[in-house]
């Protein structure tokens, strides 16, 4: 199939469907051959037959290609995770504030991901276990990465570890990851834990 039928399926027309395309995916050749491989009730997922890092993803905000690094793109690539359809270990085409990924890995547990690129890395915490992470270290970890959603690896990543407790490695305890926080979050936020 094509992109452009894909686009079809939900827009009556080509020629509206073509125009979508370009709003949606700008730049993209709509003659793409691509494959369905993933569809549910909130989007559908196809691969592109000729770059098999390369994905399309339908879903109920529009379009999103793994060139795009909106957070409703990276919302859907999280539950693609959770749900095992990307295989996160091998998935190296998430764009992330440092770049592309190297590694892209579900950490046990939680949908949140950690992401290493070939000069930084972090970990991205989907909206919906945003509210654990108290409102200013959310602002801390945007003013490092440019999103709520990225806690850069060397100074907001151990908000994550404290307040999701579930992607904690094994081995750390909460005094340790309670110490840490104090040191490299709070510390930079002039407050005593």
């Amino acid at each position: 199939m094509k992109l452009i039928d894909a686009a079809m399926r939900n827009i009556e027309g080509r020629e509206r469907a073509a125009q979508y395309l370009d709003r949606e995916l700008p730049g993209e050749d709509h003659d793409r051959e691509i494959t369905e491989v993933y569809s549910d009730e909130s989007c559908t997922v196809y691969q592109d037959k000729g770059c098999s890092e390369v994905f399309f993803i339908s879903h109920t905000g529009g379009w999103a290609s793994t060139d795009n690094v909106e957070d409703d793109y990276l919302e859907v690539y999280a539950a693609l995770v959770a749900a095992g359809v990307i295989d996160s270990m091998k998935t190296t085409f998430m764009r992330t504030p440092w770049g592309q990924a190297d590694t892209a890995r579900k950490m046990e547990g939680t949908d949140c991901i950690a992401v290493t690129t070939s000069t930084h890395g972090g970990i991205y915490v989907p909206n919906h276990l945003l509210p654990r992470i108290p409102d200013v270290e959310r602002k801390l970890a945007a003013a490092w990465s440019g999103s709520e959603n990225w806690f850069e690896e060397d100074c907001c990543a151990l908000s994550v570890l404290f307040h999701i407790p579930a992607t904690r490695k094994d081995g750390w305890t909460e005094d340790q990851v309670r110490e840490w926080h104090k040191n490299a979050v709070l510390s930079q936020l002039g407050e005593r834990a």
